[in-house]
């Protein structure tokens, strides 16, 4: 079978579990006679191993292919081109290598033809691949297994991360995405297993999930004694991130208990300092205020260590410590089991997987810092015990990670995986193109230049595609209509009316395209946007990735999403194919709405509605810039807040699920908030009271996610 496991995580990069559990697998499926094709970053990290700076490198049946593509610190390595660049720059690091990896895995697929393909969820590192795929953009063939890690939805939450910034969602929506559309998942633990299809939803028709404990190999870790052990010194060993998730903080409030009646007691913790999330300070400073000056010196906070050097304090520990509030299989413990330590774990995580209680170590209740105070002690208390799970360790954690085992159980998964491509996915046909009819509205003569390049591009899409194409050029839009709409804002122009009411219930096209002034569209524009459309009736638009004309515009790269979080941080869609029957069945635009407003307000009323649109991952045009008008009108706080009152009225379950990132994002970075005039010498704070009135004129009082925000900005407070 040809595998191909792709992580950015593989040596020589320094730690994480993932790059462990790929090493691993990749190791012993090729001892068992499999070519496996490793796709990972080419980093760094003062490696003299030729190897790890070449390309390709082959070692018998292990292909290692290396991108250049990010530095050892997670900053991209642009191209020639400006794609790469503009991807990074303007909306995700993650988002641009899983475009590289997509790139680099068509090249092995067409060359090797691989059987399956290995994804982890964690950075969404097969997003690019699986969505190619679901569009019929490539990979159509290629059976995909994604294997659940660590999703960043619960680092965030365990970490007590902000999770309202966009980086985050973003990455959020990729991860989600991927899990969706894979043929398969697979998980370590049974606890993230039952989590992810929980919190999705997954039903009989989701992907299935195999529970696949991490394989370890055993042979090749450092051969200790229990002898290593320091006689008479008490220590309970930390290993792994200085992480909230973790459960530090528990540990460190749990050793201080138990040192009131252990004078002896020390605790070390190895690894990496990490922010604490619930203040603006690293998680050792965070521990060091919980820890009485006089039992300072006795937490010892080591730092990172290279893996072979942990080994032997795993063994010299009086108890290894792993209590975190949720983890999924982390591998310091099942290192620790395997060097023979006492270990200690949490209920909540892959260790109940692990561990028999009182057998091959201690669990205890996860987050109950009394749980784990009692666990300590009676380690401590009850040397015969300690030993009874030293002895058991060793064995019960290489029953559960066995290689030879994983390799035959990762096997069959594969199996299942590439059984169920071909069910669900085959041979699928394809939808057929019929004669279609788009209907496209230029609105604004503007250049003629400018206008000519436009409807050519048009039309030239068009005969590509073989549909027919309407144009019609609305060219008094410069101007609004003059008098108000019956809600004192200024809609759109009599023209754009008339093309949008009259025109389009006129025809009655299949599809509708808007593009202004400039924008150009290439000539299989509507040839690979109509055939993503055939083939997904629950799609309501199809747009595509597309560049900015002038010099610094912000290219759009959006991601495929529900709730259209990439039009709120950035621009409206420069451009989409929208099914015109879709536009009927929400309404269409909101006339009464200012252009820019009454596109958003139409992409909420699709995703209330629950229809998709997709945005193709191929740079297929060109966007020229739009009347500044277009994008924020109108004006004044005053207007803003009757505008987004129809918007909230229209799509209240949408504001209801998500308006609290809706109102950060749109609103906020809609609106300058700045210091009034001085008056009388003193100057005053910003207008606090414009916000309330946009909060509610937003929101309302009646939403839950932003009820409290809305009370303290009444109140007056910084939110």
């Amino acid at each position: 079978m040809r595998i191909a496991l792709v992580s950015s995580e593989y040596p020589p990069f320094r730690g994480g579990g993932i790059g462990t559990y790929v090493k691993v697998v990749s190791d012993a499926l090729v001892r068992a006679g499999h070519e496996v094709h490793v796709v990972t970053n080419r980093y760094g990290f003062g490696s003299t191993d030729p190897r790890h700076s070449q390309p390709v490198h082959r070692d018998g049946g292990l292909w290692v292919h290396r991108i250049d593509a990010m530095t050892d610190d997670w900053k991209p390595k642009p191209r020639g081109d400006d794609v790469g660049s503009q991807l990074c720059t303007y909306w995700s690091p993650f988002l641009y290598f899983a475009e590289r990896v997509a790139e680099e895995l068509a090249r092995i697929h067409q060359e090797h033809t691989l059987d399956v393909a290995e994804f982890p969820e964690c950075g969404a590192e097969g997003y690019g691949v699986i969505r190619r795929r679901r569009q019929r953009l490539g990979f159509e063939d290629l059976p995909i297994t994604v294997t659940l890690h660590s999703p960043i939805e619960d680092i965030y939450r365990y970490n007590l991360y902000s999770r309202y910034e966009v980086g985050f969602q973003r990455r959020s929506a990729m991860e989600e995405y991927s899990i969706r559309w894979a043929d398969t998942l697979s998980s370590p633990s049974r606890l993230l297993a039952s989590i992810i299809r929980e919190r999705f939803g997954l039903d009989e028709d989701g992907p299935p999930c195999a529970v696949l404990a991490y394989p370890m190999d055993f042979d090749n870790l450092p051969a200790l004694s229990a002898e290593t052990r320091a006689a008479g010194r008490e220590t309970l060993l930390f290993v792994g991130r200085l992480e909230q998730r973790k459960g530090v903080k528990s540990l460190v409030d749990a050793a201080v208990r138990v040192m009131a009646t252990r004078p002896t007691l020390e605790v070390e913790l190895v690894g990496t300092d990490c922010p604490a999330g619930e203040a603006p300070v690293m998680m050792t400073e965070l521990l060091h205020s919980r820890i009485p000056d006089a039992l300072q010196d006795r937490f010892h906070f080591v730092g990172s260590l290279p893996r072979e050097a942990i080994f032997a304090r795993y063994t010299a520990a009086t108890a290894c410590v792993f209590p975190a509030p949720w983890d999924n299989f982390p591998l310091t413990c099942v290192e620790a089991m395997a060097s023979g330590g006492c270990v200690i774990g949490s209920d909540y995580s892959g260790m109940a997987d692990m561990i028999e209680h009182e057998r091959s170590g201690l669990l205890f209740r996860a987050g109950d810092v009394s749980a784990l105070t009692a666990a300590i002690a009676r380690v401590l208390d009850d040397p015969a015990l300690a030993a009874r799970l030293r002895a058991a360790a060793p064995g019960r954690i290489r029953a559960v990670c066995d290689p030879d085992a994983g390799v035959r159980e990762h096997i069959a998964h594969y199996e299942r995986t590439i059984e169920r491509h071909r069910r669900r996915e085959g041979l699928r046909p394809r939808a057929a193109l019929s004669s279609v009819r788009v209907a496209v509205l230029v609105p604004g003569a503007g250049p003629p230049e400018a206008l000519r390049q436009t409807v050519e591009s048009a039309m030239a899409a068009g005969r590509d595609a073989g549909v027919t194409v309407e144009v019609d050029i609305a060219e008094d839009v410069g101007q609004p209509s003059g008098a108000p709409t019956r809600n004192g804002v200024l809609g759109h122009d009599v023209a754009l009316r008339r093309w949008r009411a009259e025109r389009l219930a006129v025809r009655n096209p299949d599809y509708a395209l808007v593009l202004w002034p400039g924008d150009t569209i290439s000539r299989d524009y509507l040839s690979v946007t109509l055939a993503a459309l055939a083939a997904n009736e629950d799609a309501a638009w199809v747009t595509s990735w597309a560049g900015a004309e002038t010099a610094g515009g912000v290219p759009y790269a959006g991601l495929d999403f529900t709730l259209p979080l990439d039009v709120v941080a950035h621009h409206p869609v420069p451009f989409a194919v929208i099914r015109h029957r879709a536009l009927v069945a929400v309404g269409g635009w909101n006339l009464d709405l200012p252009l820019g407003w009454s596109d958003w307000d139409l992409w909420l009323a699709f995703a209330g509605a629950g229809l998709e649109g997709l945005v193709l991952p191929r740079w297929l045009g060109r966007y020229a810039a739009r009347p500044e008008r277009t994008l924020w009108p109108p004006p004044t706080l005053e207007a803003r807040s009757i505008v987004l009152d129809a918007i909230v009225a229209r799509s209240p379950e949408i504001f209801a699920r998500h308006g609290a990132m809706l109102w950060r994002y749109r609103i906020m970075n809609s609106i300058e908030l700045v210091p009034e005039p001085a008056r009388d010498g003193v100057a005053r704070p910003p207008a606090w009271r414009e916000w309330w009135k946009l909060t509610k004129a937003c929101l309302g009082r009646q939403y839950p996610p932003v009820a409290r925000l809305y009370r303290r900005l009444r109140s007056g407070a910084n939110p």
